[in-house]
Order: C-alpha cells, then sequence, then structure tokens
C-alpha cells in the first residue's frame, strides 16, 4: 500500500479564494486549453480536496492565509509534504513589496494584485502548468578548446538549461541520436572539421535539418561571417559574448525553431474529438496565412459561425447543458475540416473556420454545410419548439488584408449582415466599391466621435540587454465593409483636412489609458505612440498633455512619443525646444523612418533622441558592414536602435549581426487588438 500523497494530475488547478468574477472568466479559458479549475473558499476543503488528487498549478489568495504566516509552511501543513508540490501563483490585495517577498520565498511562479485580469492569468496558469512538464533547454556545444567549451557549459547550467560538450567534431551524428539538443553552439574553425562543413552535413540529415545551429568565434570578416551562415546555421555569435545576451538569443532561437513543432502539433490537433485549436493558437496561424501569402485564391477565408438567439438555449439547458450542445457542435465542425484547414471556439457563441478550398463557390457551400450542421435537431432533442441556427460571414483573403485582424473583421462584418438578414443564413463580404477623399473625411470624423477606430499594438522586442517591456500602438480606421485601413490609407486625407491633431489626441490618450491599467502589473511596459508635428507645434498640446498624465495618475510611467524624421525635418529648431521640454518631464522620443544620411544621424544627437527606427529600405538594402557601422553611429548619439519589417528569418540574421538593440516586425509578431494577451506570452 502506498501511503505517499499522490501525484499531481496533470489538468487541475485549485484556487483557495473568494473572487467569483475572476473565476467565471478563468474557468472558460482553461477549459479552452484543457484544464480544469476548481474553487475553494476554506482551506480545509482544499486540504481535503489534495488528499484525493494534488493539482499541477495552485492559485492562492494570500488573505486566505493567517496573518503573517508563512506561505510555504501553509501549503506543507495543508497539503502536505508532496515532492514536487503544484506550481504556486499568488494573489494579494495590494502591490506591497513584503507580499512580493513573501511570494518569491514561497517559489510562487507569478505574483498578481487583486482583481487579477483573468486573461493574464490564465495566461500565467498555463505558462506554469507547462513548466512542470517541460524539461531544461538541452544545448550541444561543439568546440576543440576544453576551457571554451566548459566556461559556456557553466553559464548555461546556471542559466538552467542542460549542456553537453563535444571535442571530438566527426563524433557529432551520433552525439546528436544520443543527446537530441535543442540547439548546437558550433565552433567556426576546429582541426578535424570546421563548423561550417558539419552544419551541411547536419541540414543534409533527416533527423537534424531544423535543429537550430548557432555559429560561435572571434571571426569579425563579415563575408566570412555570411559564408557560413549560407550553409545552413541560424545565426553567429562572437566569442566571448556577454552571457545575459547569448541566453537571451539562445532562448529566442528555441522558441523560433519550435514553430515548426507548433504547426505538427496542429496536424495532430484534427485527429482529437473536436479537432478545434485554443484561439491563440488559431490566430497565430492566421498570421502566418496572412504573412507567408500562403492562402490567397479565390477558395482562401475565413468563416465566422455564430449561434443565433443563444440565450433561449441557456435559459432552457443551463450553462452545463449549454456547454455540452457546444461541446457536440465543436465536433459537427471539426469533422467538416479538411487540408490545411484549422477551426477555434472564437468567442461565447461563434467559430472560427480558417480554410482553402478550390474556389469560391466551393467557400460559400462550406458556409452553408456549416450553416446546417448547427440546425440538426438532433443537437437538442429534449428542447420542443426550440431550432439551434446560425449566421455565418465569411471573410476574403482578396484583396490582401493588411494584417490577421482585417481578415477577421471581415468575416465578423459578413456575419452580422448575416443576423441583420434576419439569421440562419451565409453572408460573403465584399469591398465597397470606390473609398472617395470625402467618404473617408466622413469615416474619420465618425471615427473620432465613436468607436471607428481600432488601436492595435506590436511588440517590439528588446534583443537581450534592454529594461522594459515595449510595444508600438498602431492605428487602423474601420471601414463599413469591415476592413480596417492602415494610416496609408487614410492620413493624407486628415492632414488635408486638419484632423490630425484630433487623431494624435485620441492615440494619446488610448495609449494613456492602457497605461493607466497596467501601471501595477507592467510597470515597465512602454508605449511608443505616434504624434505630429502639426499637433506638438499646438500651443495648448503641452499643457493638454500634462493634464492627461495627472488625471491618471500616471506618475512614474510615460509614454515614448514618436515622430516621423520627414516631419521632424521641417521644424527642426522648434523641434529641439519642445523635444527637450518632453525630456525633461520624463518622456523619451523616438524618431521614426531613419535612413543612414548623415544629416539624419546628426540630428537624433542634436535633438536627443532615445530610440531610432531604421527605414525598411535602409535595414533590407544596406550591406551587413555598412549597416553595423550605421547602429555604432547611432549608439554613439546615446539612441538606441530599432529594426522595424522584420518580415524574414534572414532579416533576423543580418539585424543579430549589426547589433540592433530591438527587433520588431510580422515574422516576430503581428499586432493585435489586445495588449493583454502579448504581456501574458
Amino acid at each position: 500500500m502506498d501511503n505517499g500523497n499522490p501525484a499531481p494530475v496533470n489538468n487541475l488547478v485549485y484556487f483557495l479564494g473568494h473572487d467569483a468574477s475572476t473565476l467565471k472568466d478563468l474557468g472558460r479559458r482553461l477549459k479552452e486549453q484543457q484544464l480544469a479549475l476548481a474553487q475553494f473558499e476554506h482551506p480545509a476543503a482544499l486540504a481535503a480536496a489534495a488528499l484525493d488528487r494534488l493539482p499541477a498549478v495552485l492559485i492562492l489568495e494570500l488573505g486566505m492565509l493567517p496573518q503573517n504566516s508563512d506561505i510555504a509552511g501553509f501549503l506543507t501543513n495543508l497539503l502536505g509534504t508532496a515532492a514536487p508540490g503544484p506550481a504556486l501563483i499568488c494573489i494579494a490585495e495590494s502591490d506591497g513589496i513584503d507580499a512580493r517577498l513573501r511570494s518569491v520565498r514561497a517559489g510562487a511562479k507569478a505574483f498578481f494584485v487583486a482583481p487579477p485580469d483573468p486573461a493574464q492569468l490564465a495566461a500565467k496558469t498555463l505558462q506554469a502548468y507547462d513548466s512542470g512538464s517541460h524539461d531544461p533547454l538541452r544545448i550541444l556545444i561543439v568546440e576543440d578548446d576544453q576551457a571554451q567549451a566548459m566556461y559556456v557549459a557553466m553559464l548555461l547550467t546556471k542559466a538552467g538549461m542542460t549542456a553537453r560538450t563535444l571535442s571530438e567534431p566527426l563524433t557529432i551524428l551520433s552525439v546528436l541520436a544520443e543527446f537530441r539538443p535543442d540547439l548546437i553552439l558550433m565552433d567556426l574553425y576546429m582541426p578535424q572539421a570546421s563548423g561550417a562543413e558539419l552544419t551541411a552535413i547536419i541540414r543534409d540529415h533527416d533527423q537534424f535539418y531544423d535543429t537550430p545551429i548557432l555559429m560561435v568565434s572571434n571571426e569579425t570578416d563579415a563575408d566570412k561571417q555570411i559564408a557560413a551562415l549560407l550553409t545552413g546555421s541560424d545565426g553567429f555569435i562572437t566569442k566571448h559574448v556577454n552571457s545575459r545576451h547569448l541566453i537571451a538569443f539562445i532562448e529566442h532561437r528555441v522558441r523560433m525553431a519550435r514553430w515548426l513543432p507548433e504547426r505538427r502539433a496542429i496536424i495532430a490537433k484534427r485527429g482529437a474529438p473536436s479537432r478545434l485549436l485554443c484561439k491563440d493558437l488559431f490566430i497565430r496561424t492566421l498570421e502566418r496565412a496572412v504573412r507567408d501569402g500562403t492562402a490567397g485564391g479565390a477558395g482562401s477565408g475565413v468563416l465566422i459561425i455564430e449561434l443565433d438567439s443563444p440565450q433561449q438555449f441557456i435559459d432552457r439547458l443551463g450553462l452545463s447543458g449549454f456547454e455540452k450542445l457546444l461541446a457536440q457542435v465543436e465536433q459537427l465542425i471539426g469533422r467538416q475540416l479538411a487540408g490545411a484547414d484549422v477551426a477555434t471556439r472564437y468567442g461565447e457563441f461563434s467559430y472560427a473556420v480558417l480554410t482553402q478550398r478550390k474556389d469560391g463557390a466551393a467557400l460559400v457551400a462550406l458556409g452553408e454545410k456549416l450553416r446546417r450542421i448547427t440546425a440538426d435537431s438532433s443537437l437538442a432533442p429534449n428542447l420542443a419548439n426550440v431550432v439551434t441556427t446560425a449566421s455565418v460571414g465569411i471573410g476574403l483573403f482578396q484583396p490582401p488584408p493588411e494584417d490577421a485582424l482585417t481578415l477577421l473583421a471581415r468575416a465578423e462584418r459578413a456575419c452580422a449582415k448575416a443576423r441583420q438578414n434576419g439569421g440562419a443564413r451565409v453572408e460573403i463580404w465584399a469591398l465597397q466599391a470606390g473609398r472617395s477623399e470625402n467618404r473617408i473625411k466622413t469615416l474619420i470624423e465618425t471615427a473620432l466621435k465613436s468607436e471607428g477606430f481600432v488601436l492595435l499594438f506590436q511588440p517590439i522586442v528588446t534583443l537581450g540587454h534592454v529594461q522594459g517591456t515595449y510595444f508600438e500602438a498602431q492605428l487602423r480606421l474601420r471601414s463599413p465593409d469591415g476592413d480596417l485601413l492602415p494610416p496609408r490609407e487614410f492620413f493624407p486625407v486628415a492632414e488635408r483636412h486638419g484632423l490630425m491633431t484630433a487623431i494624435d489626441r485620441w492615440v494619446m490618450e488610448y495609449a494613456l489609458d492602457t497605461l493607466r491599467d497596467h501601471r501595477i502589473r507592467h510597470p515597465d511596459l512602454r508605449i511608443l505612440v505616434h504624434q505630429t508635428m502639426d499637433t506638438l507645434r499646438s500651443r495648448e498640446w503641452l499643457p493638454w498633455l500634462r493634464e492627461q498624465l495627472i488625471r491618471r495618475d500616471l506618475k512614474r510611467i510615460r509614454p515614448v512619443l514618436q515622430f516621423q524624421v520627414r516631419d521632424v525635418r521641417t521644424s527642426v529648431e522648434i523641434a529641439k525646444v519642445l523635444f527637450g521640454v518632453l525630456r525633461k518631464g520624463g518622456m523619451p522620443i523616438c524618431l521614426g523612418n531613419v535612413t543612414n544620411s548623415p544629416s539624419e544621424i546628426a540630428l537624433v544627437g542634436q535633438l536627443g533622441v532615445a530610440l531610432v527606427k531604421l527605414s525598411i529600405n535602409t535595414l533590407t538594402q544596406t550591406n551587413i558592414h555598412d549597416l553595423t557601422a550605421l547602429v555604432e553611429q547611432l549608439h554613439d548619439q546615446k539612441a538606441l536602435v530599432v529594426a522595424t519589417g522584420i518580415e524574414d528569418q534572414q532579416t533576423v540574421t543580418q539585424v543579430w549581426n549589426c547589433r540592433a538593440d530591438f527587433i520588431q516586425g510580422n515574422y516576430i509578431q503581428m499586432a493585435r487588438d489586445d495588449i493583454n494577451v502579448s504581456l501574458a506570452a
């Protein structure tokens, strides 16, 4: 008989606390990830449940503990001495250092101030759950210098990775088969075989062709570095690199390499009963389809299927019965998926399907089929006189959408039209003919008064040595046909009609609201907010901005104000004065679309700019030697450099080698309308 405590059940999450409002949303989000949430309002009830089954994750409201008690001791008494215990997440009533310190000492994976944001709490719960099931990263160090190899292995081991050294390069295939590394650090110059030669051999091996390989050398010749990269390696690192940079780059490369297994996981998911993905994975799949252009024919599209009149089912079946009905709907939808189709539960009562059919007629036929199967009377045979119907909207890839959200907006607009026309029908999105200047002007004016603008947030990823979490706020204008128009399509109209200052204020207020909402949980959040010189020159703008900051209690957190270099060059002397005032107020300046022009480089120093975003043409059309020199010149001007417009792996490698401080682009992550998702990730 086993007298020990039971091992954690993989999908259990226990919540000890009273926050019912958070729990409802949290439970739904965790259920989408196949995790089961159970709430306990008394420690004794939790202890009784733990005797039967320990959870994988425990979410603990610190207010449930006796005053000043030790968290670890409390949990030991409550759960026993099982090892390993559940991953711990703590929630406190205030953001005091004492509560945080107690949580850290107890080994908590995350800390929240009540009430926590359900999306962030769900993401941290999943992260804590995964941390217990994933082995440490395995890194193979191929290096003939034993001292250098052992030094790097020590650094990686201290960072929680499993490192193995290899000084006999000709044995690499057998070591790869045994060790199965997540990444290889490969010395470029070795006696028996060069790193480039070994990389070519590995890339020709079916089992290891997608294992990330980073070249390591003191080689400074750019041509030789590029030649080594062309053999199939994923990046180039100079020896004696800062340990923090090395670890950050390794983790980044492994994350990127895992995109391929993620795609395999998508295929495997299709064999599950419902064959539906979680929403976040679905959107990432859609982002790649938009970015890569893999879906663009007349039969490519996104379908939104939304149940009509769901409340009548909830009233008759109750929530649990209604969820059972939705489970049947999910299975029926899953059975209609074919080829590379993917689907998700998109909203409370809706589903989304990304599909490629042979033509537009086949796409509409799929929509009709999905509409019909939801009206199957066998779904709810106990509901007399109640008919299950659905509205279906189809969003098209043509003309090419700006991003995934634009494509989803097209489908949502078509679905809304189906509902407005009585429901139980399929509508296909159609681009409205003509967008005249007057029409766009009216759209802008209406958007300023209502909800016509959408602000997206795209991460700006640090390459390892800059503190803070950076995003760029990107504006879109919602059109009547459901498209989200990018600035290039409506800013010129706004400029001609004197509407840019009003737009700038709208963007600023929305961004400041976002900073306010996250100032406690994410004090290191930085948002780049676009503004124009016309707005800055306005006499009342600076007092207005100060008032907005005070109103939101943003004493320690500030936006990063972004101006286009072309715009600034029209008013350099005014910019010098006003930028100085803004810097004294704690607001850094970012200069966008900067080229390798000597006058623009000098301007960066004259204006005291904190960040510089290189123009896309400069980034893609400048050789690595000149690009590195440009970055060094900007660093000499005390500015950090953002390489934007990253659309492929080749550009990532180039950016890494030129030593930019940040990278940004759709290849890294597309902009999204919910900053919480990216913050949680």
